[in-house]
């Protein structure tokens, strides 16, 4: 069950939400069920994901095709923003401090082969069908958005909704996404999806290490003065084919090319540097059915009191540096 991805994969994060998805992790075609915590009990009890769509538009919810969508809850300790043109998400600050430098999912139809490349899920490689953003639980702001694309053989509808762990000060944070793919077409589509990550921890480029502690669960942590840490974690429903840690973009670049490819399987890496991270799926989906995945995306920072002694800190040690270099 979904639910299970509510506690991140070191055991620390739970949510207020009970069950937002019942069968989520396989192929299915029933509706997705959106069930939530006491304090939206009574808003949804039983909705899909596409109902979600037609809710939002029902609500009087605009469309959103052109516009970045912020997601924010009154009195909450995070932010996301998506660019549905992009399919990108482009920011999520927990406390204040920024957490990611973007976040793609990526897709290919066939075999990796020479001029078959992955496709960025986005406006220009697909028809964006609809984007819009709903308040699901009551408190100012939206939570929940809900964008469609459409290709020639197959839809794809991703729903990302922001959960934290706490109010303000709490120094947890979390957002859960699913993804939905329709084959919409008449014969089996084998379909390779990529989910791609790179998380700029409390707005810094270096990190010091990332891995995959199993298939379904990666880590990245940036180590600052004994005991503070930042860390994220991510961790999805369904068993992939394919993982990779790497640095300096090569995994970017990699998605980017002009052929398609593989990811190659290395699952760690420690010391500075700039990490990122990929997830691959390889599909066969029958004609008229659908394969549904989840994802959970948490972050712990340490107390801003903390962040603001590193920084001192990390000054006062710069400026010892140059001073004994002058002398």
């Amino acid at each position: 069950m979904f639910a299970q991805l509510f506690k991140g994969p070191m055991g620390k994060l739970r949510h207020p939400i009970a069950r937002f998805s019942q069968g989520l992790a396989g192929n299915h075609t029933d509706q997705t069920e959106l069930k939530l915590g006491r304090r939206s009990q009574g808003v949804i009890q039983s909705v899909g994901v596409f109902g979600v769509a037609v809710l939002c538009l029902l609500m009087g919810q605009s469309s959103l095709f052109a516009t970045v969508i912020t997601l924010s809850d009154l009195g909450q300790n995070s932010s996301l923003q998506f660019d549905p043109a992009s399919g990108q998400v482009t920011s999520w600050r927990v406390e204040g401090l920024e957490e990611i430098a973007r976040q793609q999912f990526y897709f290919r139809v066939g075999s990796p082969s020479i001029g078959n490349p992955e496709l960025a899920v986005n406006a220009s490689n697909l028809a964006l069908v609809s984007a819009n953003s709903f308040n699901l639980n009551g408190v100012p702001g939206d939570d929940f958005l809900n964008s469609v694309y459409q290709g020639p053989l197959f839809r794809l509808t991703l729903a990302s909704l922001v959960l934290t762990a706490g109010s303000l000060g709490s120094d947890q944070a979390t957002f859960v996404e699913s993804i939905r793919i329709d084959n919409t077409s008449s014969n089996p589509l084998t379909l390779s999806l990529f989910l791609y990550a790179d998380y700029n921890l409390i707005g810094s480029a270096i990190d010091e290490s990332a891995f995959f502690s199993d298939p379904r669960a990666v880590t990245q942590i940036k180590s600052l003065l004994s005991p503070a840490s930042i860390v994220h974690e991510a961790s999805v429903t369904v068993t992939p084919s394919f993982v990779q840690v790497g640095t300096g973009g090569a995994i970017a670049a990699l998605l980017n090319d002009a052929n398609g490819d593989n990811l190659n399987n290395l699952s760690s890496l420690s010391g500075a540097g700039d990490y990122e991270y990929a997830i691959q799926w390889n599909l066969t989906i029958a004609a008229g059915r659908s394969f549904t995945l989840g994802v959970t995306n948490s972050v712990t920072v340490p107390e801003a009191g903390s962040i603001v002694l590193i920084g001192l800190a990390t000054g006062l040690l710069a400026t010892w540096s140059i001073r004994r270099r002058v002398a």
